[in-house]
């Protein structure tokens, strides 16, 4: 996780999201991934005083070398899923 952070966090807030590959899946898709799959979580704080930001948090998939991350929020309430490249 230390080193998804190092590559991917901008200032406190924000995740890169370049070079990983968005997936469609519904809301209800990434749950039956989350219950299927041995993860590790990391929600990405969010900022104080704001009303309109996007949230992110990354799941590492303890059995393989990937990991996905999920932004959720902003004006249009959007839910996108980014999934590592295989050699992440």
């Amino acid at each position: 996780m230390k080193r998804i952070l190092r590559d991917r966090l901008v200032g406190r807030h924000d995740l890169r999201l370049g070079g990983l590959t968005k997936v469609e899946w519904t809301p209800e898709r990434f749950e039956r991934f989350k219950r299927k799959t041995p993860l590790e979580i990391y929600n990405v704080p969010y900022p104080r005083g704001t009303a309109d930001y996007f949230s992110y948090a990354i799941y590492r998939l303890t059995l393989k070398p990937k990991y996905v991350i999920v932004r959720t929020g902003g004006f249009a309430g959007v839910f996108e899923v980014y999934m590592s490249p295989p050699k992440d």
